[in-house]
């Protein structure tokens, strides 16, 4: 296409990629699975893919976005022309569980960092609780942030850790305290094992690795 440049190259390519990897799990769930193409997505699946930018799109995609008549669009009203106004639903309660196990660097700490962030200002649920875990959840590691927090400084983010890894502590702690999330995030650089109960919410495991 005449009007692409260099720079929309990979954004295209993973794009691309993505519809595959849809279009493969759409085609397996109906049994219509071509021979011998699992092999050639499973390539594809496990290619260096931007977790960040498939984030992002996932979020967006769960917020609801609705045409309202009853609220008329103001700036074209006032040109006498009637179209519906957009009502957004968003979110309600985002967990975060931030890995701060001694595995982790500062560069990955400070990508969860960047994470959190972009999730808080651009997503705006009601809130994010944030919970650091390494091998357990320390005294004081569980945060609720919502949007007038922002801007959100690392010296308002909990970071507290440093030893070993379990996955499992961040779940339990949602099911002792009867929280239902709309979505669970793992941040991680997967040093330990998944739990062996998968919960009934939605979770995505963001690894660095």
């Amino acid at each position: 296409h005449p009007d692409l440049t260099e720079g929309d190259l990979p954004r295209l390519e993973e794009e691309q990629k993505l519809e595959v990897i849809n279009a493969f799990n759409a085609a397996k769930l109906q049994g219509k699975l071509p021979d011998g193409l699992d092999r050639l997505i499973d390539k594809i699946r496990h290619s260096k893919m931007p977790w960040k930018t498939i984030l992002a799109r996932f979020f967006k995609s769960l917020t609801k976005e609705e045409e309202d008549w009853s609220k008329p669009h103001r700036r074209w009203l006032a040109h006498n022309i009637y179209l519906p106004g957009r009502n957004t639903e968003s979110l309600d309660t985002v967990v975060i569980a931030n890995d701060t196990s001694g595995s982790v660097t500062k560069e990955e700490q400070e990508m969860f960092y960047g994470c959190i962030n972009s999730i808080l200002r651009f997503t705006k649920p009601n809130k994010i609780i944030v919970i650091c875990c390494d091998s357990q959840i320390p005294e004081g590691g569980v945060q609720t942030l919502q949007v007038k927090d922002l801007p959100l400084t690392p010296e308002k983010l909990i970071i507290k850790g440093g030893g070993g890894t379990s996955f499992d502590p961040p779940f339990e702690w949602v099911a002792e305290n009867k929280i239902k999330p709309d979505i669970f995030l793992y941040l991680t650089d997967m040093e330990s094992f998944f739990p062996k109960n998968p919960p009934k919410y939605p979770v995505i495991w963001c690894a660095t690795s």
